[in-house]
């Protein structure tokens, strides 16, 4: 009777004093009552997750999308954390919505979250059919976030073997933005390739090695504005290394394949001094350097520096926020397997 009547009293001494701690801190932190009585924006709670065993997946969300439209974005990736960590069937749309609203949200580091969430996806489902939809999204946030992605020392090789493998995975995917963007990061490297080589061939004399950084532009990136110039120095290495038929090659090459180009008279003369034929002007690209130049310029302008246009159509998130009909067909038949 003795210890329980001492644990009792203990107890109320124990009530008595946290009871003062408690007043002591809402006479010095007024924040801390005033955050009693008005909560923020919590995210799911225990009783959400107690919650969404009662309540179908497909309608939490339903609820999540309804929190990111309205800009709820941290509300509405808590809801699909829900059904990511508890294996649902629609943990793969939960994926792809918590990277759009990433995405979607914007700045830097909702840009570095979205390429995460982007490429880890990837890595789970690399044959779904919005796959190569997602890889032009990751080369996308990589020409915005430029020198500071995830590889700043070369970003540009990084979206380059994106886009290859996005080639070779899905060869019948067609996409503009995709074409766009493989032009713009082979325009970055092979501009500065060239500007090497011409630091080797000007100021080293270091010919070997500008003869290795041109022949990277000439057998990897054959759409590069400045080819024709690569090809000329090129020409005139071999020609001084003493290899006239490779000379004549490329000689033959810019004359052939550049008919515009400003290295066009020289060449067609130096193949009358090394006793090669002149080919007959027949352009492999029928898109003008100049034009081409131009559209990757634009390309490259909305996509970063001040002028950079603000994110626009996600994956399953439209400009507004929201989804099409088809993602809600799409959404319930994943739900009925």
């Amino acid at each position: 009777m003795l210890i329980k009547r001492l644990g009792c009293e203990f107890i109320e001494h124990r009530s008595a004093v946290l009871f003062v701690i408690a007043g002591t801190l809402s006479l010095f932190c007024p924040s801390a009552s005033a955050s009693a009585q008005t909560e923020p924006e919590q995210p799911a709670s225990s009783i959400e997750t107690e919650q969404r065993c009662q309540e179908p997946d497909v309608q939490i969300v339903f609820r999540a999308l309804e929190a990111i439209r309205n800009r709820r974005f941290e509300r509405g990736r808590a809801l699909l954390r829900m059904l990511i960590f508890a294996d649902s069937p629609l943990m793969p749309v939960a994926r792809l919505i918590t990277a759009d609203s990433y995405y979607r949200e914007g700045g830097y580091r909702n840009f570095q979250n979205a390429l995460a969430q982007y490429f880890e996806w990837l890595e789970l489902f690399p044959r779904d059919r919005l796959a190569p939809q997602v890889m032009v999204k990751v080369v996308e946030i990589d020409l915005r976030l430029g020198p500071s992605s995830r590889d700043a020392s070369g970003y540009e090789f990084v979206a380059e073997r994106t886009l290859q493998k996005l080639h070779k995975q899905f060869p019948e995917f067609e996409s503009s933005e995709a074409a766009d963007y493989l032009d713009a990061v082979q325009e970055i490297i092979s501009e500065h390739e060239l500007k090497v080589a011409r630091f080797y061939l000007e100021r080293r004399e270091a010919v070997q090695a500008a003869e290795m950084r041109c022949l990277s532009i000439v057998e990897k990136r054959t759409r590069f504005t400045k080819l024709d110039e690569v090809l000329w120095h090129l020409a005139t290495i071999e020609e001084a290394e003493e290899n006239p038929d490779k000379a004549i090659e490329h000689y033959g090459r810019i004359v052939r394949d550049h008919p515009n180009s400003v290295f066009r008279t020289g060449a067609e003369s130096r193949l009358a001094a090394l006793g090669g034929a002149v080919p007959e002007p027949n352009p492999i690209d029928n898109e003008d350097p100049s034009a081409r130049s131009a559209r990757i310029a634009r390309v490259l302008s909305d996509l970063q520096g001040q002028n950079a246009i603000p994110p626009g159509r996600a994956i399953v998130l439209n400009e507004w926020n929201q989804v099409d009909a088809a993602f809600i067909y799409d959404l319930t038949n994943r739900a009925g397997r």
